[in-house]
Order: structure tokens, then sequence, then C-alpha cells
């Protein structure tokens, strides 16, 4: 299954807030993201595409603890939600987290 990529592709276009927030679904997506952990909604993007309809991408960090390491580890994701008709929602997540981030 082909899913949109975790940074807004050039041929997207990006929606204002304004109209985002009118979308049908916007709160269901909203409700979705944020059961997720670590969700910064206020990274909220909304974008349309042909292929894929409305993306709408978040930011998210989340805290590790791993036994011998002084502080936690973080890792960064993104949380892509895409849809055609605001009805079926598709969902995938994306590390962003490189190996220099871990050591």
């Amino acid at each position: 299954m082909k899913s949109p990529p975790p940074d807004r592709a050039p041929d997207e276009v990006l929606l204002d807030p304004a109209i985002a927030s009118k979308l049908s679904c916007i709160m269901r997506v909203r409700d979705i993201a944020a059961d997720f952990d670590g969700i910064i909604s206020q990274s909220e993007e909304v974008s349309r595409d042909v292929l894929f309809g409305y993306i709408f991408r978040y930011q998210m960090i989340r805290e590790h603890i791993i036994t011998g390491m002084s502080q936690p580890y973080k890792s960064r994701s993104v949380l892509v939600v895409w849809t055609a008709d605001c009805s079926n929602l598709e969902f995938a997540t994306y590390s962003m987290t490189d190996e220099k981030e871990r050591s």
C-alpha cells in the first residue's frame, strides 16, 4: 500500500488553517491523532494531493527510558493521516530519528 511521504511533496497544495478547519473530517482526525503518544497537535499541517486527497501531518516526540542511559532517549516521528473522501482514513508513521541522535 502506497502512502504519502512524511514531508510535504512539492506538488501538494498546503491548505490555509481556516480552510482546513472546515473539512468535515478535521475533528475526527484530530481526535484520533490526540490518542497517539507524544503527538504535538500544534504541528498540524493539512495539504491536498491529487493521488491521496487530504493529507494531515503531525510531529511526535516520545521519551524512552533505556537502562544504562543517564537521560531519557527522545525519538521523533511523523504521523500521516490521509483520506480521499473524509470518510475512510488511512495512517502511517515515520521515524525521523537518525542514528546520530541515539548516541
